[in-house]
């Protein structure tokens, strides 16, 4: 049978992104677990049916079928149940790391009776959702943390750069990502070095100097010269930190900010 919408040309918009006829889908890579889904058919599913270009009469025509054995829906739940349970032990989440499923690989990784060794594995994952949960787990050892910092991923690199378990060496070289998401978090962690917190205080990027501004172990000299930047945010910021001093905030008592002079007052009566 020939393609009903191949020779379609009457729509054209450039608000509309072109869109392939069919795309063939393993309803597998859906739904099965691990080992169990070679018998499962192949099914293409048609995206035109879901395209605003596609006319009543085609739609009419399109068929969309996603298909898997009662089985292995019912295997699928099972391994959700576990991996929710706190009380699953290691050797059964050892099976479930290496399920086909995604969801269910992370649900592993985030699991506090994870074994170091699965962790390890999972750190290499060919999902960034699965290495970016493994850098989350408490057990993870410095060295996996360390892997992950160094991600091909920007996503997996911010959140190891929100890790307190992170060392000090890692948040140096991610304080030096091209990625901003990155150093925002490298400058809100409580374990970055005060060296690297001076330097990311010079970042182009406000979130990042607002949080070199939040953080609980910037010097009272690096807020001090934070409180003349231009944003009112930061300057906010600095009022807020406990290490500014009573200079700078006699300072900031004379902002042309009625919301930082406000918060140096609000400050100030909390202290008596």
């Amino acid at each position: 049978m020939t393609n009903p919408w191949a020779d379609r040309t009457e729509f054209s918009t450039e608000s509309v992104p072109a869109m392939p006829d069919r795309i063939e889908i393993d309803s597998a890579e859906l739904l099965a677990p691990s080992g169990s889904y070679s018998q499962v058919e192949s099914h293409a599913i048609t995206l035109p049916a879901v395209h605003i270009s596609t006319s009543a009469t085609m739609l009419s025509e399109l068929q969309t079928t996603v298909a898997a054995p009662q089985e292995q829906l019912d295997t699928f739940d099972k391994n959700l149940r576990l991996i929710s349970d706190p009380e699953t032990p290691g050797r059964v989440l050892s099976q479930l790391a290496r399920d086909f499923q995604p969801m269910i690989r992370k649900g592993v990784a985030v699991h506090r009776n994870t074994l170091p060794a699965d962790l390890s594995r999972l750190a290499q994952d060919k999902s960034l959702a699965v290495r970016a949960a493994v850098a989350t787990n408490p057990n993870i050892s410095p060295a996996d943390l360390g892997r992950l910092a160094g991600d091909r991923d920007s996503w997996v690199r911010t959140v190891v750069a929100m890790q307190h378990k992170t060392t000090a060496r890692d948040l140096i070289d991610l304080a030096r990502d091209q990625e901003a998401a990155v150093r925002v978090q490298v400058a809100g962690n409580i374990n970055t070095p005060a060296e690297t917190l001076e330097r990311l205080a010079r970042d182009p990027n406000l979130a990042v100097r607002v949080n070199v501004a939040c953080n609980r172990n910037t010097s009272a000299t690096i807020l001090n010269r934070l409180a003349d930047d231009r944003s009112q945010e930061l300057r906010m910021a600095v009022v807020l930190n406990r290490n500014t001093l009573d200079s700078t905030l006699n300072r900031l008592s004379k902002d042309q900010s009625p919301e930082v002079r406000a918060a140096v007052m609000e400050r100030r009566l909390r202290k008596r």
